[in-house]
């Protein structure tokens, strides 16, 4: 090699003697290089450290000390077997309870830990206060948002939280369907349950009952010949627009209805009732009116009714956009806007008979959708929902019942938690799912409170709750007694309240 970098063994006494390096030296070449060893006149031991001599080949390459780049250099082209071979570097393991960093700064919170155990706790109380589903644990931008305030925070799975409660196995899978037979066929046989109707589709489907008697559908069928005679003429659509500009209406297109969208038909009615001026003097202009002859407007009789139809159909578009700016629509809102259709599909002696013959319809089809079981159960969801607790729809006594349901429903839940507390609770062999202390029967107790104490105020419906005053947590230090059928109401909140002492629910009455 140049420079004399390398020299064959051949140039340098091969039984030349080498000296390991010292044990200070810790790179990896130093395993197959020594330095070379002379002795002088008297004997004595010499170490040349300019120079080094490969263990293997005998070669000699020049050291400039702390630089092994020229050994290196050498394995690679004589010895490349040494450098494949060549063993790690050997750490020094730590001291007996010395901590790495990794153990220090990454070991995960233990489940029952305090800062586990309160995070885990605010975590139950938004699912509570917030009305967010039990697998919220599981959506991606929960968990990211978690894991930043929290890194060594371990979240617990969603039967966690469902078994804190005692909502887990007993409560049965809610299912939603549409109206159709094979759905409650498919559904009882699976052994599901409760089963809900969709409250969109029932709209649908009774909306259609309506649309499709006699007067009405005649009528429908006129005003959608009009607009389908405006959509493929260019020359009545071109006269519409400037007629538009003479009478100051908006420039809008006439809707066609869609047969499987019954809010289609209703947009229909209202564009066409807007633009009828306008529409009356484009079939009457004479460009038209040649291509027009069997497409005729509206009598004042015809206008007369599809107002009436518009303002009948309202409270049913109404409810239908309710459901669709719901991000997550909730069983509660189902008997609040069943009474508002009912109460608007009332007779009046005012209707005509066509509008007589549609709320007939649309009611006959809408009020046999929920019955029985299936009644009760969304009478329940909407008194828990604190925006519709009130249940200002039903009269006492139909209230008083629905609020003894729940109370008894809420008792027993609480008797099966106190067993399960009282008998111990183990969670998953991991520890996520382990049942931290203090947390069962704080949602029965507090079903239990909430309408113990608004059981008394729900005959107002002028009164309102204030919930900042319901404790979030109870604990209850001995079982609740057991809730007998014919208890009176009265002496069930005696009981309730003569358990725990709580905060009392604060009433305002409503001066309007």
């Amino acid at each position: 090699m140049a420079n004399g970098v390398d020299q064959r063994a051949d140039q340098l006494n091969t039984n030349c003697e080498i000296e390991d390096a010292p044990s200070t030296f810790k790179a990896v070449v130093w395993q197959h290089f020594g330095f070379p060893v002379s002795r002088n006149d008297k004997g004595e031991k010499q170490t040349d450290k300019r120079q080094t001599i490969c263990k293997s080949c005998r070669a000699t390459v020049a050291y400039n000390s702390g630089n092994t780049s020229n050994m290196r250099s050498h394995l690679s082209h004589h010895h490349p077997e040494k450098l494949r071979t060549q063993q790690p570097t050997v750490r020094k393991k730590p001291k007996p309870g010395q901590l790495t960093l990794t153990e220090v700064f990454g070991a995960p919170l233990p489940p029952n830990s305090q800062r586990a155990q309160e995070i885990t706790r605010c975590i139950g109380e938004y699912m509570a206060k917030d009305l967010r589903p039990f697998s919220v644990v599981d959506n991606s931008g929960f968990r990211r948002l978690v894991n930043t305030l929290e890194p060594k925070y371990a979240i617990p799975s969603r039967p966690y939280f469902s078994r804190t409660w005692g909502l887990d196995n007993n409560q049965g899978i809610a299912v939603v369907t549409d109206n159709a037979r094979n759905m409650d066929v498919a559904v009882r046989e699976a052994g599901l349950s409760p089963h809900i109707k969709c409250f969109a589709h029932t709209l649908n489907l009774a909306s259609k009952a309506g649309l499709n008697v006699n007067r009405a559908s005649r009528l429908l069928g006129r005003v959608r010949r009009v607009a389908a005679f405006f959509h493929r003429s260019s020359t009545a659509t071109a006269v519409l627009a400037t007629k538009q500009g003479m009478l100051n209406l908006p420039a809008h297109k006439l809707i066609m209805d869609v047969v499987t969208r019954w809010n289609s038909s209703l947009d229909m009615l209202e564009r066409y009732l807007e633009q009828q001026q306008a529409i009356a003097a484009t079939l009457l202009s004479a460009e038209v009116r040649r291509n027009a002859r069997e497409i005729d407007t509206l009598e004042p009789a015809d206008i007369t009714d599809a107002e009436d139809m518009v303002r009948l159909l309202s409270p049913l578009k109404k409810a239908t956009t309710v459901l669709c700016d719901e991000s997550r629509p909730t069983v509660s809102l189902i008997v609040p806007l069943k009474h508002m259709i009912e109460q608007s599909m009332a007779q009046c002696d005012e209707d005509s008979s066509t509008i007589a013959q549609m709320k007939r319809a649309i009611l006959k089809d809408f009020t046999d959708r929920y019955q029985g079981e299936q009644n009760k159960f969304l009478q329940e969801s909407t008194a828990l929902d604190p925006r519709f607790r009130s249940l200002h729809q039903l009269n006492d006594s139909q209230r008083e019942d629905v609020f003894d349901r729940l109370k008894l429903k809420a008792t027993q839940m609480q008797n099966q938690l106190y067993l399960e507390s009282s008998s111990g609770y183990v969670g998953s062999s991991d520890g996520s799912d382990m049942d931290y202390e203090g947390e069962s029967g704080h949602l029965p107790a507090k079903l239990l409170n909430a309408y113990a104490e608004l059981q008394q105020t729900d005959h107002d419906r002028n009164n309102v709750i204030n919930d900042d005053d319901i404790p979030l947590t109870t604990t209850p230090s001995t079982p609740p007694s057991a809730v007998h059928n014919k208890e009176p109401v009265a002496s069930m909140s005696q009981k309730v309240q003569s358990e725990k002492p709580r905060a009392k629910l604060q009433v305002v009455k409503n001066k309007d």
